[in-house]
């Protein structure tokens, strides 16, 4: 006979096996104990969907953001967070809130953040400012996918330390919650020395 194919999506209930139990049947049949198959089928969860975070700075006068770039006190600062979603992981369904919480020290004010499609929460605390960055759009987003950055500005104060640090936590909400945090530092340089009272500058 001509073989019959079935088609079909497995669900969650389907984990962690399937068993297919086939029947057939035909008039007159004298031997029934052969009439009955199984066929039993593992199913693995898909790897949940997973995002990470990378931190670039923006040196003042440059068009491009770089790493590790050393800046001086009471200069403007601009830094993005680019997150992207794992490519191993499954695509993050339509309207899930991909959330970025980043914790900026006190040492850097007059914070401001910005990105396409980011609703952005700015909450200024004596110890820091904490930005809340959530992200969600009606369509799924595909794994390996990178988000549009936000773009975090701010300002050194005059006492700022040689390094300041942030911690940025990005997650996803939902029924497969998932977090990853980063720390991220900016290096402060010191203000170029003045010269010596009654020196003359041009003279040298």
């Amino acid at each position: 006979l001509d073989p019959i194919t079935i088609k079909g999506t497995l669900t969650s209930a389907a984990i962690p096996q399937i068993i297919n139990e086939a029947v057939v049947a035909t008039p007159k049949d004298t031997n029934a104990s052969n009439n009955t198959a199984h066929d039993t089928i593992g199913v693995q969860a898909p790897p949940l969907p997973t995002v990470n975070v990378s931190y670039k700075i923006h040196r003042p006068g440059s068009s491009a953001f770089a790493v590790n770039k050393c800046f001086v006190r009471g200069q403007d600062v601009s830094y993005q967070l680019k997150v992207h979603t794992m490519s191993s992981s499954e695509a993050v369904a339509p309207n899930v809130p991909i959330t970025i919480l980043d914790t900026i020290p006190a040492s850097l004010s007059h914070v401001t953040a910005k990105g396409m499609n980011w609703s952005v929460t700015i909450t200024h605390k004596g110890k820091g400012t904490l930005v809340i960055a959530i992200y969600s759009v009606p369509h799924a987003i595909a794994p390996g996918a990178p988000l549009p950055p936000l773009t975090i500005n701010g300002m050194l104060s005059g006492n700022a330390a040689t390094s300041i640090a942030t911690m940025t936590t990005v997650s996803i909400m939902g029924a497969h919650a998932s977090r990853n945090t980063v720390a991220n530092r900016v290096f402060v340089c010191q203000h170029p020395g003045l010269p010596p009272t009654g020196s003359n500058p041009s003279a040298r």
